[in-house]
């Protein structure tokens, strides 16, 4: 018996309950994986505004901090947070927060740093503890993705989107964070899934199902708003115009499911956002000037506001798409824009996505071409694809995470590749092969996977993207391991701006007052490259990079000469 025909057999005894048992020791490793990356990686920049934020909304009962994001994973953070029963600092000025109009969001940034490390609390376990309700969404979207794949394709399908999914190094790396992007995920599979079937098996129930997944992914993620205009591309491919319009009530429906949905996620609020009673309005910390509004947009606003409910969520909104349209000074290849390029995301996508997989997408388009006929076959290719085309268009250009529903979704698609396996003899041991360069890739890359790049690009990644794509402020713990490894280095600069100077004192890492960096300072700096971006150390790019604590942190050797 040949290699081929022995593979072969051993596929064919695959059941669901089999690759259940498959799938669920793959989450297994999952579980293991990203609570011990749980106490490695140190809290990375958004989330202890994320926490604080959480644990205020138990404390206070209302949601007024943080209106940038949507309540669900700040709830549940906040929640795990209590069961520590940590000392919640005082807030200064807490009366302006509750105004609508102010933007609270570097009260919120101080709060979450005087929380983590100023008021007494153990950050380690406070953030430990804190990221077991994201890490539980982590597993919670592997099985809902490995049911997808099932449903669509089979159970060897099951058993390649969960390897995929266990084995990606953006998963890995954000798997443990008190942050929005694994959640708006589980959102888009969700989503995508209740609308096929609102497509095929209409009636209550799937109109149901489809406005509560809309209104999950709502409270996971501001820009789940993309799903919108792909879930429309998809059902007009499902069912043609005419149906569609013939759909309207029951999508209307929906939305009237997912405002409910929403309504409850933010405490069922229904008063209105407050009057505009001047264009002159605060909309700004004091420190900035406040913004002057347009008298049509004060009108529109005087009429709309009473369509605002719950208000904190359409404030919430509002900040993100203006942010989205108005960009976000970022850094791609060398370059610095406020707001973007509209090839970004192609990019990273390049960059970050291990070539093991990329090579396993060219396989499944090459074997399922011919296949791409049947909407099973390209429902969940054409929702990435559309999901892709719509993040392209943000100006806010922050990270390869921002891709993550669009990834699951070409997971899902990916594994339809198993149905050729009996046709296509050769494809099994292609698959296998791929799969173990992935494995090797993964391991090599242990517990430096928020700043993976694939092996085209290697150490280069911060000529790159940088940002939440390498250096997100997941380093303190390690920067304070390499200072203990060279004692000689007894007083660096340490240029870490994600995270404020109060972390540093928490972790013991020994360092200079902040101050600017110029060429005429004399000593070793230790700095993340997000800063080397920054057009004021540009004298550094000079420089010979003397180490590498991490891909993301890197040490030089300033003589005062530069």
């Amino acid at each position: 018996m040949t290699l081929v025909s022995s593979i072969q057999r051993l596929l064919q005894r695959v059941d669901r309950r089999s690759a259940a048992t498959i799938a669920a020791l793959l989450l297994l490793f999952q579980l293991g994986l990203q609570l011990q990356l749980s106490r490695t990686d140190s809290q990375t920049t958004d989330e202890a505004v994320h926490l604080s934020a959480g644990y205020s909304y138990w404390e206070w009962r209302d949601l007024t901090l943080n209106p940038e994001h949507p309540p669900l994973v700040k709830l549940l953070a906040g929640a795990a947070a209590r069961l520590v029963r940590p000392v919640f600092p005082p807030v200064k000025h807490r009366e302006r927060l509750s105004e609508f109009f102010y933007d609270s969001w570097r009260d919120n940034r101080a709060l979450g740093e005087a929380f983590l490390y100023e008021a007494g609390n153990d950050a380690d376990r406070l953030l430990f503890v804190s990221r077991l309700p994201p890490i539980m969404l982590t597993l919670l979207l592997g099985a809902v993705m490995f049911a997808v794949a099932v449903a669509f394709f089979g159970p060897l399908a099951g058993i390649l989107t969960t390897a995929l999914y266990v084995l990606d190094p953006t998963v890995a790396a954000h798997g443990h964070l008190i942050t929005t992007d694994i959640a708006v995920t589980l959102g888009g599979v969700a989503v995508f899934s209740a609308a096929w079937r609102f497509a095929h098996r209409p009636g209550a129930t799937s109109t149901i199902l489809l406005g509560g997944a809309i209104g999950f992914a709502s409270l996971a993620k501001f820009t789940s708003v993309i799903f919108l205009p792909s879930l429309l591309v998809v059902l007009l491919l499902l069912d043609g115009g005419r149906a569609l319009v013939r759909r309207i009530p029951q999508l209307v429906a929906a939305v009237l499911v997912a405002w409910l949905v929403i309504l409850v996620g933010y405490g069922c609020s229904l008063e209105p956002p407050p009057p505009v009673t001047s264009l002159l309005t605060t909309v700004a910390p004091d420190s900035q000037p406040p913004v002057l509004l347009d008298t049509t947009i004060t009108r529109a606003y005087g009429v709309l506001r009473y369509l605002g409910r719950p208000r904190q969520y359409f404030k919430g909104l509002a900040l993100v798409l203006a942010h989205v349209a108005g960009g976000h000074v970022s850094f791609l290849l060398g370059e610095l824009s406020p707001t973007g390029w509209w090839y970004y995301f192609p990019v990273v996508f390049a960059a970050k996505t291990p070539v093991a997989v990329m090579l396993l997408l060219v396989v499944a388009v090459a074997v399922g071409a011919r296949r791409l006929r049947e909407p099973a076959q390209w429902y969940w290719l054409v929702a990435a694809g559309s999901y892709f085309l719509c993040a392209m268009t943000s100006r806010s250009d922050l990270g390869f995470r921002h891709l993550m529903p669009a990834m699951a979704f070409l997971m899902i698609w990916m594994a339809s590749l198993t149905q050729e396996f009996q046709t296509r003899r050769w494809l099994p041991l292609v698959t296998a092969a791929l799969l173990a360069w992935l494995v090797v890739d993964f391991g090599r890359s242990y517990d430096r996977y928020l700043a993976y790049y694939n092996e085209v690009v290697g150490d280069r990644g911060y000529m790159v993207a940088t940002d939440s794509n390498l250096d997100w402020g997941q380093d303190l713990k390690r920067i304070r391991a390499y200072l203990d490894r060279h004692s000689e280095i007894t007083d660096p600069y340490v240029e870490y701006p994600a995270d404020g100077p109060s972390s540093l004192d928490y972790y013991g890492i020994r360092h200079r007052p902040r101050q600017a960096i110029t060429p005429d300072l004399s000593g070793v700096l230790i700095i993340g490259v997000t800063g080397l971006s920054d057009p004021s150390v540009a004298f550094l790019r000079a420089l010979p990079i003397a180490d590498r604590i991490t891909p993301g942190v890197f040490v030089y050797k300033l003589t005062g000469k530069s």
